[in-house]
């Protein structure tokens, strides 16, 4: 009996430890976004015309910006797609066979 209320003790400890980090984490922990104000910070440097809304001109302008901050790297060599162009490059036709495995 004693061994079973030692246990019980134990257990009720250790969950309410939990909790109270659990709840610490979240009141000290990461705040929430306010997204309004990055709206607002957003629209004050890009909203060239003060329309409030982000014209093909101002996103010509933040996919610029973008590409700087990204540093505008191309891929490994690769195409995300398709085959590799021939040397000459041509590309033959192509018929609606599937290829033939070998």
């Amino acid at each position: 009996m004693k061994t079973l209320i030692f246990i019980l003790t134990i257990l009720s400890v250790a969950i309410l430890s939990v909790a109270t980090v659990s709840a610490d984490h979240h009141a000290k922990g990461k705040s929430k976004v306010d997204w309004k104000a990055k709206k607002e910070e957003f629209l004050k440097k890009f909203d060239k015309n003060k329309n409030g809304k982000i014209d093909p001109e101002e996103r010509k302008a933040i996919a610029e910006e973008w590409k700087k901050k990204r540093g505008a790297k191309k891929p490994h060599g690769k195409r995300p797609h398709g085959r590799k162009p021939r040397p000459d490059g041509k590309h033959k036709p192509q018929s609606g066979k599937k290829p033939q495995r070998r």
